[in-house]
């Protein structure tokens, strides 16, 4: 998929979550040479949830982790754990894509595996 095609699909959000796509992009061309359709589902959910974990980090950062609801009473913000929900989902979507530097180990651990079984097994048939 073209970059200007991928990240026309994140027009609607933020410049922060742009660059952050256009980030996430520039990995993935990197890692995979190539961004398949059945990614989109994935990394537009990756986008939603960065979006959502910004607009609730902006809520509780103008009206505190608490705040007076309509009986006047202290209430701890909902935008706390509707952060830690997104962030939680985001991470995960991250992982699945090896975009963090744990799972890129394990990933590169697996390949590396991969790569060397191979190596072995065609070194076995041509007697090298």
């Amino acid at each position: 998929m073209k970059e200007k095609v991928f990240l026309q699909r994140y027009t609607k959000y933020s410049k922060e979550i742009q660059e952050y796509m256009k980030y996430i992009y520039d990995l993935l061309m990197e890692k995979y040479g190539a961004i398949y359709e059945h990614y989109l589902v994935s990394l537009d959910t990756l986008a939603m949830n960065l979006d959502i974990m910004l607009l609730a980090k902006k809520d509780f950062d103008e009206r505190g982790f608490h705040h007076k609801d309509q009986n006047n009473l202290d209430r701890k913000s909902g935008a706390v754990q509707v952060f830690n929900t997104a962030q939680q989902a985001a991470l995960k979507i991250m992982n699945q894509f090896g975009l963090n530097p744990i799972s890129q180990s394990r990933l590169e651990k697996t390949s590396n595996k991969s790569e060397r079984l191979l190596e072995e097994y065609v070194d076995d048939l041509t007697g090298e």
